[in-house]
């Protein structure tokens, strides 16, 4: 993912802990963004990240929704 990609996420959900952003927020991301391949790599990286946070026990596991 190119770094332009993490910028656009730590604007939208960089705010949020971890463990606040659910499935809703994913989902109006991907609505609102223009590129829809761009944004479903970025979401990706997004789970991936969660998914990390999970394993290391920093956040409970909760349904996110993958790319399409």
């Amino acid at each position: 993912m190119r770094f332009s990609g993490l910028v656009r996420l730590r604007r939208v959900f960089g705010t949020m802990e971890p463990f606040d952003i659910k499935p809703m927020h994913v989902y109006r991301y991907l609505e609102a963004r223009r590129a829809k391949v761009r944004a479903n790599r970025e979401v990706a990286t997004l789970s991936a990240a969660l998914n990390t946070a999970i394993k290391l026990g920093l956040i409970e596991p909760q349904s996110m929704p993958g790319p399409r």
